[in-house]
């Protein structure tokens, strides 16, 4: 039975989850999660605004139309899931353009921007985010967040991160944490 104030996407999203995806594709389905925990004192018609931060790639390659084919697989997926971008999603791109001694004020430019949600790929860059907010769910792509102490440990990792490391382990989500899954595996 769904819980109060769940609507029709919430109610499938342990569905969804509980699928064999791929990297991109969990992402993206954390993404849908950690939206649909701030979706619920929303009005249905709310645009969500979503930060894109890469340590490296152009801005312009972070697209659904862009030249690499995971964010091109990211935002089909999203788009899949009912966000599309211009109509219910707003998309913010960064790069770090691969200047390490900058990351640091572009998590800071980032979570003065205010976005629903960061998506941030690297330990580098999810340890600046670590530091800059607390409260802005954030969805990293990392190699092994408990030895860069981004995380404490994969069971329960706390605080407002969350993703996926090498290899495709996933550990706890926002929505897990939100009481909307307890089929991540």
């Amino acid at each position: 039975m769904p819980a109060p104030g769940q609507n029709h996407l919430e109610r499938r999203l342990p569905a969804i989850l509980a699928v064999e995806l791929r990297r991109r594709e969990f992402i993206a389905g954390s993404l849908f999660a950690a939206l649909m925990g701030t979706a619920q004192a929303q009005h249905p018609a709310k645009a969500y605004r979503i930060a894109v931060v890469h340590p490296s790639n152009p801005v312009s390659d972070l697209t659904e139309t862009g030249s690499i084919p995971a964010w091109r697989a990211l935002f089909q997926e999203l788009r899949r899931l009912g966000y599309t971008e211009g109509q219910n999603l707003i998309v913010e791109r960064y790069s770090g353009g691969g200047r390490t001694e900058q990351y640091a004020e572009l998590a800071r430019d980032v979570v003065r921007s205010k976005p629903d949600l960061i998506l941030a790929i690297s330990n580098t860059m999810l340890q600046h985010f670590k530091v800059a907010t607390t409260h802005i769910p954030i969805v990293g792509n990392m190699s092994d967040p408990v030895a860069f102490g981004i995380v404490t440990n994969l069971a329960r990792p706390g605080g407002n991160i969350t993703g996926t490391r090498a290899q495709s382990r996933r550990f706890e989500s926002v929505s897990e944490r939100k009481g909307f899954s307890n089929s991540l595996g």
